[in-house]
């Protein structure tokens, strides 16, 4: 009886043990890109880079106006407008990142930010406005004047003299599915998404997030974690029809804040550099 007894206990740790084995090789998957993303997400410095494209028709009259105004001065196809990337990084509570559109050489502006403040360098985006319009027009270009202002002002600012919500085209904030949680809580968070593997045999994630049809995908460059998220508004409800970013960890860096920072005379200033600016298109431009 006891020898039976003691069968019965090695075929029920058997099966427990290959139960266990079962689990760990389902779950092991997971436990890594739950793990990546808890490293990136926590990471000391985290690096990015995200290519957005806009919905015209999701824009307001004031957005679109801008828009029509900065294709024209350079002289792009307004579509081209739509498309932005932003690369830059996080660290610290701080980071920094250098904006450029579709179809152009070089970035368009660099933008300085925290949780409290942006800072947005208009000395660099009236000088590619004013060099492309130039080389465009040149006669009309001598209408432009030379920059002689400080280089930053803060982004609320810039929504005052231009007179539209910037702040709203940009924004994109991150499905919960890349919260900065525990391992543990991202592991949950993974198990309740469609799963299957990239084309680079990485982890892949399939949801619908806020009308947009998700993927994230998880894995490492080397030796480096890395996060890839593509995302494509399917109910055509955004401000943002579609967007990919990527999102790595990396060292530690140091956010040093330009001095060059507008004070209000000068923005009442560039107020009127760039009423003048609106001005040469309504005179010159076609009808937006």
């Amino acid at each position: 009886m006891k020898k039976k007894h003691k069968i019965i206990i090695m075929i029920a740790v058997v099966i427990l043990c290959a139960v266990l084995l079962f689990a760990v090789i389902c779950l092991f998957p997971l436990l890594q890109a739950a793990r990546t993303l808890h490293r990136v997400m926590n990471a000391e410095c985290v690096d990015f880079e995200v290519d957005v494209t806009l919905n015209p028709d999701r824009l307001s009259e004031e957005q679109r106006k801008l828009l029509a105004a900065v294709s024209w001065l350079l002289e792009t196809e307004e579509s081209t407008c739509m498309s932005w990337n932003i690369r830059g990084y996080q660290s610290g509570g701080q980071g920094y990142a250098e904006i450029s559109c579709k179809g152009l050489e070089g970035n368009v502006t660099d933008v300085y930010f925290s949780e409290d403040e942006t800072i947005v360098n208009v000395k660099m985006l009236y000088e590619t406005l004013q060099k492309n319009f130039s080389g465009a027009h040149p006669v009309l270009g001598v209408l432009l004047p030379d920059w002689k202002y400080s280089d930053y002002v803060s982004l609320e600012q810039i929504e005052e003299i231009f007179q539209v919500d910037i702040r709203s085209m940009y924004h994109l904030s991150l499905p919960k599915e890349l919260s900065a949680g525990t391992v543990w809580q991202n592991l949950l968070i993974l198990r309740g998404i469609e799963r299957k593997k990239s084309a680079d045999d990485r982890q892949q994630f399939e949801t619908m997030w806020n009308s947009y049809q998700t993927t994230v995908t998880v894995g490492n460059i080397g030796q480096t974690p890395e996060i890839f998220v593509e995302g494509t508004d399917g109910e055509d409800k955004q401000m943002i029809a579609s967007y990919n970013a990527f999102i790595s960890s990396g060292a530690e860096k140091q956010t040093v804040y330009p001095d060059s920072v507008m004070g209000q005379e000068e923005i009442r200033q560039f107020q009127d550099l760039w009423g003048t600016v609106k001005g040469i298109q309504g005179e010159f431009g076609k009808e937006q």
